[in-house]
């Protein structure tokens, strides 16, 4: 497939479990051998210096058992905090402006404690009708892996609970179209991904540093407003959390709805 993966991974892991990256790769590998993308790559953030022998652990058994190139990047943060943001943005920076990357005509940015299902059991099919839309809506930038199943809904009813100005709307049986970005699993034309970069860098005045409100307005610039995003329709495909406290993730095949919460 013309589609390399992008891995964002840590080694301070989730909720006390550093081992989510592992359960990642082993589900998608398992549903398709690794070697059928055209390449991997995978940004390591290795939270302080006594973590790194873990870091090159993680790369190591990466690019042993799977051939992933690694980076592996040292930089103290804190989930729910901005060195969060602002080293999420420095890990996107460095992995969409490697050349190397941007081989690859598409990309699967995933990071690493998300499952990704078809509900027929073929992705690959479903992975082909995402880069065939890609393809074919040149002001179609992303197409997503929701997670949750009135993710239509969710958008639509976005401005009523949080006052975000957004839409979603019926493209075929087996996409919606919508403006609600989000760095959940998505396949994306990686050069767009580069443009969106060097935008921030060359304005970085008018961006902030939350990677999906500033980093999303960024990739939607380069489309048309009314056409810029797109989504599976969850009875197709879609992506379930992981990263969660112990018994807490999103269960396979269950349905989980954002307006209930």
């Amino acid at each position: 497939m013309p589609l390399a993966i992008a891995l964002f991974a840590t080694t301070k892991g989730h909720w006390g479990i550093n081992t989510r990256w592992r359960q990642t790769v082993n589900d998608l590998n398992s549903q398709i051998p690794l070697s059928n993308f055209s390449a991997l790559f995978s940004n390591i953030k290795v939270t302080n210096k006594e973590e790194l022998s873990f870091g090159n652990e993680m790369a190591e058994e990466l690019k042993s058992t799977y051939g992933f190139n690694n980076h592996l990047e040292v930089q103290d943060w804190k989930h729910f905090d901005v060195s969060h943001q602002v080293g999420y943005l420095s890990d996107i920076f460095r992995m969409y402006n490697n050349p190397k990357v941007l081989e690859s005509q598409y990309v699967l940015h995933l990071e690493d404690d998300w499952l990704i299902r078809a509900e027929d059991g073929d992705l690959i099919k479903w992975i082909n009708k995402a880069i065939d839309l890609l393809e074919k809506n040149p002001n179609i930038l992303q197409v997503r892996f929701p997670r949750f199943n009135d993710e239509f809904k969710r958008i639509n009813n976005l401005k009523e609970r949080h006052g975000i100005d957004t839409y979603s709307r019926h493209h075929d049986d087996d996409f919606f179209v919508h403006s609600d970005f989000s760095l959940n699993p998505s396949i994306f034309r990686t050069r767009d991904l580069r443009n969106a970069t060097l935008l921030i860098i060359k304005n970085q005045n008018s961006f902030g540093p939350h990677v999906e409100h500033d980093f999303g307005r960024a990739v939607k610039y380069f489309s048309n407003p009314q056409e810029s995003l797109s989504c599976f329709y969850p009875n197709k495909a879609r992506s379930y959390h992981i990263g969660s406290l112990l018994n807490e993730e999103d269960k396979i095949g269950l349905e989980l709805n954002a307006l209930d919460n």
